[in-house]
């Protein structure tokens, strides 16, 4: 089924994720679509009731009508890897 999700990583940087991810040839994206490529949080996850901190904790997924199920394993251990693996993913630190 296409569709799209969002997801909190509580204490991960959005962004750190996705950049971790396309590393491994894996495509995601932060925030919303609307509110791609500024870093402000999203004014449509706040909306959505999330803080602005866990706006910058939030990757959005799509599966297309052509994803497989290889794809979505592979990305599962890779996303599985870039969370437990070697720290290169940037731990959040609220701004105050």
């Amino acid at each position: 089924l296409a569709n799209t999700v969002n997801m909190v990583l509580p204490g991960y940087r959005g962004e750190s994720v996705v950049l971790a991810l396309d590393r491994r040839g894996i495509c995601i994206s932060s925030g919303s679509a609307c509110h791609s490529g500024s870093p402000e949080p999203s004014h449509v996850l706040l909306a959505m009731g999330l803080s602005e901190e866990d706006a910058h904790c939030s990757i959005r997924v799509t599966l297309g009508a052509y994803t497989t199920e290889d794809e979505i394993e592979r990305t599962i251990e890779v996303f599985r890897d870039v969370l437990h693996g070697p720290k290169e993913v940037v731990q959040f630190v609220t701004c105050r």
